[in-house]
Formats: C-alpha cells, sequence, structure tokens
C-alpha cells in the first residue's frame, strides 16, 4: 500500500502542474458526447434492429462504447508511456535497480492513468445523464464492477506485451497500434458488430472488449443480471489468465534482454 500510494501522489504532482490540459480533456468528452448525440438524432433509427437485445437507443449504445473503451487505450498505452518518461527523464536505471521488481515498477507507475480514465468514464455519464437524458441502471453495478476489473486485467496483459515491444524497439509499438486499431474497428465501440458480414464477426468474438462492451451494456441499459452476463464474465476471466501472465512473462524477458545488451536507458 505504501508504493501503490507512494506512485500515485508522485504522478498526481507531476499531472496537477498541467492543469490547462485536464479543461481540454473535459471539453474533449464534451465534444464528443455531442457529436455521437446529433449523429445518433440522424442515423439512430436505421441501428435500430440491431439494438434491440440492450432495449436502448444508438446514443446509448455509443456512450457505453466511448466511455469503456477509455480502460483499452490506457491499458494499452500505460505501461508503455510510463516506460517512456522514466527514459526520457533518465530515472529508469535507478528505478530498476530497487528491490521492486520491473514489472512492478511499471504496473505502479499506470496506475494514476487508470484512475484518471475511471474519472473521465464518470464524467461521460454524468454528461450523457444530466444534459442528453440517458438512462442507466445501477442495480447489478456490482457485477459490472467484475466486469470492469476483468476487462482492465485482460487489458493489461496486452498493455505489457506493448511495454516489452518498446523496450525492445525504443520507438514503434506494432502491438498497441494494431490491437487498439482492431478492438475499436471490430469490438463494438462504435457499432454493433451484428451489422458485419459473418465472417468478421468472428475476429470480433477474438477479442476481449467485445465480451466486455457487451456485457456493461446489458447490465447498464438494461438491468440484467448475472445469468444473462454469465458468459461474458467467463471469455473475460480465460482471457485475464492467459493475457496476464503472457504480458509478465514478456515484458520481463524484454528487461533482461535490454540490460545484457546495456540498452536499458535508450530510447
Amino acid at each position: 500500500m505504501q508504493l501503490i500510494t507512494a506512485f500515485i501522489k508522485r504522478d498526481f504532482l507531476i499531472e496537477k502542474s498541467y492543469r490547462f490540459n485536464y479543461l481540454l480533456r473535459l471539453l474533449n468528452i464534451f465534444f464528443y458526447i455531442v457529436i455521437f448525440y446529433f449523429l445518433s438524432q440522424l442515423f439512430g433509427k436505421s441501428a435500430s434492429p440491431y439494438l434491440l437485445q440492450y432495449g436502448s437507443d444508438y446514443f446509448a449504445f455509443v456512450i457505453i462504447g466511448l466511455a469503456f473503451s477509455r480502460y483499452l487505450g490506457v491499458s494499452i498505452s500505460a505501461f508503455s508511456s510510463a516506460l517512456q518518461q522514466e527514459q526520457l527523464t533518465g530515472t529508469i536505471e535507478m528505478l530498476f535497480a530497487t528491490p521492486v521488481s520491473p514489472s512492478k515498477i511499471i504496473i505502479l507507475s499506470s496506475l494514476w492513468q487508470f484512475l484518471y480514465a475511471t474519472i473521465e468514464i464518470i464524467i461521460y455519464f454524468l454528461f450523457g445523464v444530466f444534459i442528453f437524458g440517458l438512462k442507466i441502471y445501477l442495480v447489478n453495478i456490482n457485477i459490472a464492477i467484475i466486469l470492469i476489473l476483468l476487462t482492465v486485467i485482460s487489458f493489461s496483459g496486452l498493455g505489457l506485451i506493448s511495454a516489452a515491444c518498446i523496450m525492445l524497439l525504443k520507438r514503434g509499438d506494432p502491438v498497441g497500434w494494431l490491437f487498439c486499431g482492431i478492438s475499436e474497428l471490430f469490438g463494438g465501440v462504435y457499432f454493433p458488430i451484428a451489422i458485419l458480414p459473418s465472417g468478421l464477426q468472428k475476429i470480433s468474438y477474438l477479442l476481449p472488449i467485445t465480451y466486455s462492451l457487451n456485457g456493461l451494456r446489458k447490465i447498464l441499459l438494461t438491468g440484467s443480471g448475472v445469468e444473462s452476463v454469465s458468459g461474458d464474465i467467463f471469455a473475460l476471466f480465460v482471457f485475464s489468465i492467459l493475457l496476464l501472465p503472457a504480458g509478465l512473462i514478456l515484458f520481463n524477458l524484454a528487461v533482461k534482454k535490454v540490460k545484457l545488451d546495456g540498452t536499458l536507458g535508450h530510447y
């Protein structure tokens, strides 16, 4: 807990010195919501047949996608950006010389970004509910939290693989770029995967974000219980136990490789 508190406090103090950035990010959220609100007014009816299982309109559908895809973006980029920040400031070698393992250092260095992503998600819903009339159900919020935790864990495994690429390649991250693009296109962030050709839908079912958004939409938009999202929970659990250990192993191997090469502090 001391380590967790220390890392969060450090990153908070750094970010606090860039207050104008917070205003810009807040405005960015608001503009995104406004854009998709009016797009839903224009094209929403054509999407209605594909949204029957969620009992909602396109605006509610896409707000869930926009909000919770923040965890995808943070999970993929947080570890690699924390790594690059330490490289740029020249502190990575000192940090990795401490008794704390490199993987733990990178995970702890990303906690503030996950915390801030959670705040942004709450802001998405506050804007949606109080300004645009979004209706959500919180009766099974505990199940939603379980889904969110499994989502973050499975995404974080991919983020650690991305950080391993940065550790080895220094610049350019094919894993993060490719996975984020595929997830946003095929994961149901902006449109229901049911509109995709059957062949492309198979790609969707290989992505953690598909199960995450499907389960969260059912819980928050229809008030569904654990029975209706048990398949999504199981799928995310499988992704978690496969991806997180893989990410940790690959990241630690990458650290050993750059230490042997003497390029740990290079960027």
